[in-house]
Order: structure tokens, then sequence, then C-alpha cells
């Protein structure tokens, strides 16, 4: 029995193995997801394999990847390399950061927080990624919960990865 909680998309072509769950995840076109895997708020795009007895919580899967079985991961940007004849896994994290908003002694949020006032442009480039991580993971949420495909949420992504690639060439 595959159990699915909370919001979900699967793609055309997709077979989910025996005792698999996915959870508040998109998961692509043409994907094999082998028995007793785990994928939690993850997104996982077209023609991806994941092995036996994995987990994949808050990743993005990229086209193609193959995971070994028994894999473990988690915050994780996975691609394979450029090699088609000996593809090999990278991975790269993803770090997921909320700020809370500075509140004054009588409770109110206020514009800034004193934390936040000399910043450096490493600290600035720093929270770039980090919104840029927040806003990934903002698309995907939205997108899953408007019951849109891995190709909408695949497009809406490269579309954010664009303006932030110009954002920070700027």
């Amino acid at each position: 029995m595959n159990e699915k909680i909370g919001s979900f998309c699967i793609g055309d072509h997709t077979i989910v193995g025996a005792n698999s769950s996915i959870e508040n995840a998109c998961v692509g076109s043409s994907c094999n997801i082998a028995e007793n895997c785990r994928i939690v708020e993850s997104i996982v795009w077209n023609n991806v394999k994941i092995g036996a007895n994995s987990d994949i919580i808050n990743c993005i899967v990229i086209d193609n990847v193959v995971i070994e079985p028994g894999s473990q991961y988690r915050n994780k940007l996975l691609i394979n390399s450029g090699d088609k004849n000996a593809p090999k896994l990278n991975e790269y994290p993803i770090e997921f950061t909320y700020r809370t908003p500075a509140v004054d002694d009588k409770g109110h949020e206020s514009e800034e927080s004193d934390l936040f006032d000399e910043e450096s442009e490493e600290d600035e480039v720093e929270q770039n990624k980090n919104n840029f991580g927040d806003e990934v993971r903002s698309v995907i949420v939205s997108k899953i919960n408007e019951g849109g495909s891995a190709e909408d949420i695949k497009f809406e992504i490269k579309s954010l990865k664009f303006s932030y690639d110009k954002n920070f060439s700027e």
C-alpha cells in the first residue's frame, strides 16, 4: 500500500513501489520510486530513479538522477554530472532559513532589526542565497497546493533562478 499525505502531485508514467510514501511533495513524469521509500516536502523532476529504502526529505532532485538503494538525503539539491556514459550524482546543500521579524518592547513588529543594520557585502550575498532557498520552497508548496504539475514547478524555479542570477550580477 502506498501512502500519500498532505498535498502531492505525481506525473504520468511514474511508478511508486509498495510501502512508499509521498508527503507534501511533487514527483515528475516517468519516475520509478522503489519500495519502502519516503519522499517528504521535496520536488522530484522527470525520469528519476529512486532505489529501495531511500528517504528524500526537503530535497530538489533534477531530471535523470539515479539514487542508490538505501540512500538518505535531507536538504539537498541532487544533480547528475553531464557525463551520460558514467553519470555521477552531485549534491549541494539547500538551507531554508526563516527570518522572524523584529519586535519592539510593546510587541509590535518593526520594519528592521538592529541585527541587520551593518550588513557587509558578503552578508548581503548570503542573505540573497537564503532568500532564494525560501522562495524555491514557497514556489514548490504553492504550486503543489494549486495542483500544479512538476513541469509548472520546474518552470517557476527556472524563472526564479534567472531572476536571482540577474540580481547577483548587477
